[in-house]
């Protein structure tokens, strides 16, 4: 239920964090540590929500509300899920394996927004990277807010760090469920399609932790072409396969580089272009239903 134009003490709207959650309960430990280290105020809220198979099991969690959303598994599901049991006029959506800079939140809404706006994508950087393949995900600037929102094609933000007002978020129905991915981008289109502004806040930061290994890569990798190939039958949208073939023709350009300056890493890197391009291509041919 929506507490309409509620604010802190300060005057800042107030801001529900909502986290959808598949995974092991020390890793639920660690993110309500992360989490807990958020600046609040009285009225805002933060929302994990459970979206494992079988509930998992930790103690209490202060100032932490702990809700399930076990229908079905998917990320937009569960978000949908969080927000229903929210009353903050904006919702900050982000995701497990991200960590929150402590003043989010007044970086986001420090002055208030013009009404027109219904949402803003914030700055996603990378968490230090122990291993090449987490570096390559950072150089390639996976997460690149700016890159998305930048697009003269479809502007979105990732829900890896994305603050939506509650009043548009329910005007275009939240997220669409019994999908795994391509619902960020689904929702932010339908947002610019609506009539509201989709806005760049790059002072507002969560640090993600990229990839560290080349089978984890592939398989977020796989799930983006999966959602890609769903967003272009509802949206239009460019050909993944398509992009994938260019992508595929960048890296060979990249490899033969790296073969004349004889640079390990450029090599190794163009290597990880070729199978993200492959695993995109994959996905792409694939279904985009939930997990479970």
């Amino acid at each position: 239920m929506t507490v309409a134009g509620s604010v802190t003490p300060d005057g800042r709207p107030t801001v529900s964090v909502i986290v959808p959650f598949a995974g092991r309960p020390d890793e639920l430990l660690r993110l309500l540590q992360r989490l807990s280290t958020i600046a609040r105020a009285p009225g805002d809220e933060l929302i994990v929500v459970d979206n494992n198979r079988d509930a998992v099991a930790v103690g209490p969690a202060a100032d932490v509300t702990i809700v399930r959303a076990a229908r079905e598994g998917s990320p937009y599901y569960a978000r949908n899920v969080g927000a229903a049991a929210t009353t903050g006029e904006w919702l900050l959506f982000t995701d497990a394996d991200c960590i929150p800079e402590s003043d989010i939140l007044d970086a986001y809404l420090g002055a208030r927004p013009p009404a027109d706006i219904g949402a803003f994508a914030g700055q996603v950087a990378a968490a230090p990277a122990y291993s090449p393949v987490g570096r390559y995900a950072e150089t390639r600037g996976r997460l690149d807010q700016s890159r998305t929102m930048g697009s003269r094609v479809s502007r979105y933000g990732a829900t890896a760090n994305l603050l939506v007002r509650r009043q548009a978020f329910e005007a275009v129905g939240g997220f669409c469920e019994g999908i795994r991915s391509g619902g960020d981008k689904d929702l932010c289109l339908r947002l610019d399609d609506a009539g509201w502004r989709l806005e760049l806040q790059m002072s507002a930061v969560v640090r993600h932790e990229h990839r560290a290994d080349l089978r984890s890569l592939w398989d977020q990798t796989l799930r983006y072409g999966r959602g890609a190939a769903w967003l272009r039958r509802r949206h239009n949208l460019p050909s993944p396969l398509r992009v994938g073939a260019l992508r595929i023709g960048k890296a060979q350009l990249r490899l033969l580089v790296g073969i004349a300056r004889a640079d390990r890493e450029r090599l190794r890197f163009a290597a990880y272009d070729t199978v993200c391009a492959l695993a995109y291509i994959t996905g792409a041919l694939e279904h985009n239903g939930p997990f479970w």
